[in-house]
């Protein structure tokens, strides 16, 4: 009996050691697989998470890794390869603004010989009806003209400069329509005339509301150019005329055409507003651009809101 006792005993401490033994191998066991779940596992659901967000476009994504092996390599690797990939898309598109900004100023080096030549034209009329007055006016304004347009080869003037380039353009243009043409330059602020405008960018409009629309009036038209402060830090350009006006299936074509981001570079159907709507997104930004408001037999009134620079 006290063998039994005793062996019993021991059974049972046998037992107790074994049972001690499993739960300390769980524990132990339970221990490490955290441990290598945070050390290699976490780490790549991590960084495999990463890489789909900037699967879906988002390349600001980041990669974190505080360990010091092969996984905290592949993860600086994955972040200098969107850095790179960063830089070469801002890049391409620094790249792209500046194709269009070219094209857009060999557009207009094309557009301005249309003009002198019919300038010139009208300057020979003159001269052969003896009306000197009118010669040296038109050849005044036409000197004012391209002395403003040319610029140095600037791309900012300021408004000032821009209404002289206008009123220019108007002189010339009232001469060759004089039975048609009325026109009024509106300064409401004239505090704003020393701030800096993208050149060249009322000419086309107004150009547009001369021939399609004081020309299709049937009868004199007036085009009124009114600049103000919008707020303190904004300026409304507006060109108002009283011609023959566009119907609503019309005015979409035109606005449909002028958002889309190509440059034309043939005449047609709003191609000049859309060219400016273009440079201004180009130059200001995406939230800036033309607005245009037209009735039939009423008139047409383009605005554009752009932000005051010094």
């Amino acid at each position: 009996k006290v063998k039994l006792g005793y062996l019993m005993q021991s059974a049972y401490s046998i037992r107790n050691i074994t049972i001690i033994a499993i739960l300390i191998s769980i524990a132990f066991t339970i221990i490490v697989y955290f441990f290598i779940s945070d050390k290699l596992t976490l780490p790549i659901v991590n960084l495999k998470n990463k890489m789909k967000q900037a699967e879906r476009g988002n390349l600001d994504v980041k990669a974190e890794c505080n360990n010091k092996d092969e996984i905290a390599d592949l993860c600086n690797s994955f972040n200098l390869m969107l850095e790179n990939l960063r830089r070469l898309i801002e890049k391409n598109r620094r790249e792209q603004e500046m194709l269009k900004k070219s094209e857009l100023r060999l557009l207009q080096a094309q557009i301005n010989p249309h003009f002198l030549y019919n300038t010139l034209d009208a300057i020979v009329w003159l001269s052969e009806a003896r009306d000197s007055a009118h010669v040296i006016d038109i050849t005044k304004a036409l000197s004012g003209f391209y002395r403003i347009a040319l610029s140095s080869g600037k791309e900012w003037i300021t408004i000032e400069e821009e209404i002289e380039h206008i009123r220019s353009y108007l002189i010339i243009q009232g001469m060759r329509y004089k039975d048609i043409l009325d026109y009024k330059i509106d300064i409401v602020h004239e505090d704003i005339l020393d701030c800096k405008i993208l050149k060249l960018i009322l000419q086309p409009i107004v150009e547009n509301a001369l021939y399609h629309g004081v020309k299709n009036k049937g009868g004199p038209g007036l085009i009124t150019i009114r600049l103000s402060k919008a707020s303190p830090n904004e300026i409304l350009v507006e060109v108002i005329d009283n011609g023959a006006g566009m119907t609503k299936e019309r005015l979409k074509a035109v606005v449909d055409t002028i958002n889309i981001d190509t440059i034309s570079s043939s005449k047609g159907k709003g191609y000049g507003l859309k060219n400016v709507n273009l440079r201004i997104k180009l130059y200001y930004g995406h939230q800036y651009g033309l607005d245009i408001k037209s009735e039939p037999d009423k008139g047409t009134h383009v605005s554009m809101l752009l932000p005051k620079t010094r």
